[in-house]
């Protein structure tokens, strides 16, 4: 079992799904209802220091407002 890096984004106005998509880090990408605009799911191999990395680059954008980074184990059945 592997824990999965997830975060939540709020975005502004002047974003596109192909900025979230185009980092190496990225699994998934999904819009959500509610509070984020958007959920991404970062591929199992990244740690710690490269998470912290991509979100601040990320947050250096004009386009990202808000994010929230939590971890989540995969069940395999």
């Amino acid at each position: 079992m592997n824990w999965i890096a997830h975060v939540s984004l709020k975005l502004n106005n002047n974003w596109d799904w192909s900025q979230i998509k185009k980092s190496p880090e990225v699994d998934e990408v999904w819009s959500t209802q509610g509070d984020w605009d958007a959920m991404v799911k970062l591929k199992p191999n990244i740690d710690n220091d490269n998470l912290e990395k991509l979100i601040s680059n990320w947050r250096t954008k004009n386009w990202v407002s808000q994010s929230h980074t939590w971890w989540a184990k995969e069940i395999v059945s």
